[in-house]
C-alpha cells in the first residue's frame, strides 16, 4: 500500500477480512472463492451506513466500496476529495462504524500525504515511528486505532522496524489487539476530530435562493452530484472553459427561476468569493451590489456557467458513454437491498410516500447509488458529468410555470454570517487546532494573547529559558523536545571546554611542537592594549568582562549605542556597583564599571587585575570621571522586549520570524491595536 500512487486530494482505504488469529489468506489466486463474500460485504456495508452516505454532500466523488484481487482478496476504494478535507476525515469516522460493526474487518487508511491519521496526532507519536518506517503499521480495527509496535519486524528483510508487510501486520491485530492499540492520547485525538458525527453532517449544508435557468434548477434536485461537479467545474474554470460562458447555449437566462439551492459550506464560499463577470452578449445582466436580488442572481450565473462548463467538455465524448437511468437502476436487486435498508433507518424516518421530501431523497439514493458503482472510470471526470447532462437534457421534463409557483414558498435560506471570521474567533479557532505545547497552549507561561492579561515580562523570561536550550544540527530543542538517552550534562560539558580552553603553557615550558605555529604567530601579534593575563582558573572570564564593559563604555557615546534604552535611577546605580553582575546580560555589553577600576578603588587590587597603562594625562583623566559619572549601563530586558515587539508588529498580523518563535515558546502577543511600537 503506497500513497506515491495516489493522485493530489485523494484518499484510499482497504478493508481486510481477518479468519481467526490466522490472518488472511496469503494469495490472489483464491480470488474468484472470495469474490461472492466480499461482494456481500460492500452490500452490507452500504445498507448499514447506507443514510450516511447519501445524505453527505461530497466535493468530489463519493465513498464507495468494491472488491480488490490484490494484494490478496479483499474490499477498499479510493476517493478524490478535493479542498474538502471534512470528507477525508468524515470517511474516517465511516470507517471507525465500520470496524465496530464488522469486528473481523482491519481496515488501512492513508492518503497522498501518507498516513494522515499520525499527522494529525503528530504530538502523541513514540519517538521511534516517522514516515519512513509507518506503512503498513497504521489500522483501524474494531473501533480503535491500531499501531504495530516497533519490536514487530519483517522476516522477509534485514530492515528491522523500517520494513514490515500486510501479512505480518494483520497476523499481529488477529493475534494481540491489546499489544498493538495505540495509546489513549492518540485515540481521543483522532475521535475529538471527528467528534459530532453524524449529526454534525448537517452542519455542513447551506441552502441559498439563486436565480438559476429552469433546466438548472430540475437537474440539481435529481442528480445532486451534478450540481457538485458543476461547482467544481466553475471554481476551476481557465480562459479555455470560460468560451462555453460566452453563448450559454445550454443554459440561456430567459428561463430563469427563484430555486432553492442546496451545498456544503465549502461550495457556497467556493462560489461567493469569486469575482466573477458574465459576458453581456449573453443576457445575463447583473444588478448593483446593493440591490437585494443581486446575491441570488450572482450565485445562479456561477452555477449555470458551471454547468455549461460540463456540457463543453461532454460535447467530447457525446454519445459514446452510456448513463445508468433511473429507471435502470429500479430493476437492480441491489438497489432494492440497498433503498429497504434506507427505508428501515433514520433517513426515511417521518418522510411521507409522494411527498416532495420523499422524491428528493429518493433522487439523491439513486444518484449515490449510480455514483458509488463506478469503480472503473474510462473518461474523466468532468466529460462525464457533461456526458450525462447533455442526455438528460434530452428527456428532462421541465414545467416552468410549476418552478415559478414554487419559488413563492421557498423554504428559508441559511444565514451566511459564518463567512465574517473576526480576528479573535481566527485565534480561538488556531488555539483550538493547534496542538498542546506547540503553540495552542499557554497555560505554562500565562499568556493567552489578550492585551488585558498579556505580561511583557513572558517575552523575556521565555527567550532567556529558549537561550539555555541545546542546538543541534536539526534546530533548537526545546525542553519538551530534550530525549538524552545518555545523561550528558551540557553544563559540565561547557565548563570543561572552559578549562581547557584557559589553559596556558608556563614560560619555562619548551615547545615540542604540540603548539602550532599558526597559534605562535597569532600570540605575538596580540593586542597590547587587550592585556589578558594569564593564571588562575576562571582569571581570563573576568577580564574579558572587564573588557566587554569598556567597549560597552565607549560605544556609548556613538549611534549605536545611542540607539540603545539605557538604565536610569537606582537601577543605574546598582547595576554600576556590580563588578560581576552578568549573569543574564548580553555577552556584547555588561553593567557597572571595570573589576580593576573597583578593586583600585577599595585597594583590594591583586595579581594581574592591577595592570594598568600610564595615564596620558590630568585632563584625560577628568574627563573619564566625567564620562563614568554620566554612564548608564544597557538595560537589556527592556532592549530585548522593545526590539521583539518592533518586529511582531512588522508582520502585521502575518507570520513571521519573531511571532513563530514566541509561538513556538508558547507566547502569544496580543495584536497591536494602533499604538506605537516605541512607546514604552
Amino acid at each position: 500500500m503506497s500513497s506515491s500512487k495516489l493522485p493530489d486530494n485523494c484518499v484510499q482505504y482497504d478493508v481486510f477480512l481477518l479468519d481467526g488469529k490466522k490472518g488472511v489468506s496469503k494469495t490472489a489466486a483464491a480470488f474468484p472463492e472470495a469474490l461472492p463474500k466480499l461482494e456481500a460485504l460492500c452490500d452490507e456495508v452500504y445498507a448499514l451506513l447506507g443514510e450516511h452516505f447519501v445524505d453527505y454532500i461530497w466535493q468530489a466523488e463519493p465513498f464507495r466500496l468494491a472488491p480488490f484481487k490484490k494484494p490478496f482478496p479483499h474490499v477498499g476504494g479510493r476517493t478524490v476529495f478535493g479542498d474538502a478535507i471534512e470528507d477525508e476525515w468524515f470517511i474516517v469516522y465511516l470507517l471507525l462504524e465500520l470496524s465496530k460493526r464488522f469486528e473481523n474487518a482491519a481496515i488501512a487508511v492513508y492518503d497522498n500525504d501518507g498516513q494522515f491519521l499520525l499527522i494529525e496526532a503528530a504530538e502523541y507519536l513514540p519517538a521511534w515511528l516517522g514516515p519512513e518506517n509507518s506503512e503498513n503499521r497504521v489500522w483501524i480495527y474494531r473501533g480503535q486505532i491500531h499501531i504495530i509496535p516497533e519490536v514487530v519486524k519483517s522476516k522477509a528483510g534485514d530492515n528491522g522496524a523500517e520494513d514490515i508487510s500486510i501479512e505480518e501486520a494483520l497476523a499481529w491485530l488477529a493475534k494481540d489487539p491489546k499489544f498493538t492499540a495505540a495509546s489513549k492520547d492518540i485515540q481521543g485525538f483522532i475521535r475529538k476530530r471527528i467528534a459530532g458525527y453524524p449529526k454534525r453532517i448537517a452542519e455542513t449544508k447551506q441552502i441559498s435562493h439563486c436565480f438559476v435557468p429552469a433546466a438548472v434548477a430540475v437537474l440539481a434536485k435529481t442528480r445532486p452530484s451534478l450540481l457538485s461537479a458543476a461547482v467544481q467545474a466553475f471554481y476551476l474554470r481557465d480562459p479555455i472553459d470560460l468560451r462555453a460562458c460566452k453563448a450559454m447555449k445550454h443554459f440561456p437566462p430567459e428561463t430563469r427561476v427563484l430555486s432553492d439551492v442546496v451545498t456544503s459550506k465549502l461550495q457556497y464560499a467556493q462560489l461567493v468569493q469569486q469575482k466573477y463577470h458574465p459576458d453581456k452578449r449573453t443576457g445575463w445582466d447583473m444588478p448593483t451590489p446593493d440591490d437585494p436580488y443581486y446575491k441570488s442572481l450572482d450565485l445562479g450565473v456561477k452555477i449555470a456557467s458551471g454547468f455549461e462548463i460540463l456540457c463543453a467538455y461532454g460535447e467530447r465524448v457525446k454519445d459514446a458513454m452510456q448513463v445508468l437511468t433511473y429507471e435502470e437502476v429500479e430493476s437492480d436487486p441491489l438497489w432494492k437491498l440497498f433503498w429497504s435498508g434506507l427505508e428501515k433507518g433514520r433517513f426515511m424516518k417521518d418522510v411521507t410516500p409522494g411527498s416532495d421530501s420523499y422524491r428528493t431523497k429518493l433522487n439523491k439514493a439513486k444518484d449515490f447509488f449510480i455514483e458509488s458503482r463506478r469503480t472503473d472510470e474510462v473518461y474523466i471526470p468532468r466529460e462525464r458529468y457533461g456526458a450525462i447532462i447533455l442526455q438528460l437534457l434530452r428527456t428532462l421534463d421541465v414545467d416552468v410555470n410549476a418552478l415559478k409557483k414554487r419559488s413563492l414558498v421557498l423554504p428559508p435560506a441559511d444565514d451566511d454570517s459564518w463567512l465574517n471570521v473576526s480576528p479573535d474567533q481566527l485565534d480561538a479557532l488556531l488555539r483550538e487546532r493547534s496542538a498542546p505545547g506547540v503553540g495552542g497552549s499557554t497555560k505554562h507561561n500565562g499568556s493567552t494573547g489578550s492585551a488585558s492579561n498579556f505580561d511583557p515580562s513572558t517575552i523575556t523570561e521565555s527567550i532567556k529559558k529558549f537561550m539555555e536550550s541545546v542546538s543541534g544540527f536539526e534546530g533548537a530543542e526545546f525542553a519538551d523536545e530534550k530525549d538524552d538517552p545518555h545523561g550528558m550534562d551540557t553544563r559540565k560539558m561547557d565548563q570543561a571546554i572552559g578549562q581547557i580552553l584557559e589553559l596556558n603553557i608556563s614560560d619555562g615550558e619548551e615547545n615540542d611542537g604540540r603548539v602550532s605555529s599558526a597559534m605562535t604567530d597569532y600570540s605575538d601579534e596580540e593586542d597590547p592594549d587587550l592585556d589578558l593575563p594569564q593564571g588562575k582558573p576562571g582569571q581570563l572570564e573576568k577580564n574579558l568582562q572587564e573588557y566587554l564593559q569598556r567597549m560597552d563604555r565607549e560605544l556609548a557615546k556613538t549611534a549605536v549605542g545611542q540607539s540603545f534604552v539605557r538604565q536610569n535611577g537606582a537601577a543605574a546605580a546598582n547595576g554600576a556597583r556590580k563588578a560581576n553582575g552578568t549573569e543574564n546580560q548580553h555577552p556584547g555589553f555588561a553593567n557597572g564599571k571595570r573589576q580593576h577600576s573597583i578593586n583600585s578603588q577599595n585597594g583590594n587590587g591583586n595579581g594581574h587585575s592591577q595592570h594598568k597603562k600610564a595615564a596620558p594625562s590630568a585632563e584625560s583623566d577628568s574627563f573619564e570621571d566625567d564620562e563614568e559619572d554620566d554612564y548608564r549601563p544597557v538595560d537589556v530586558n527592556i532592549n530585548l522586549l522593545k526590539n521583539i515587539l518592533e518586529s511582531c508588529s512588522s508582520e502585521q498580523g502575518m507570520a513571521g520570524p519573531a511571532s513563530n518563535m514566541l509561538k513556538r515558546m508558547g507566547v502569544n502577543v496580543p495584536p497591536n491595536n494602533g499604538k506605537d511600537s516605541d512607546d514604552e
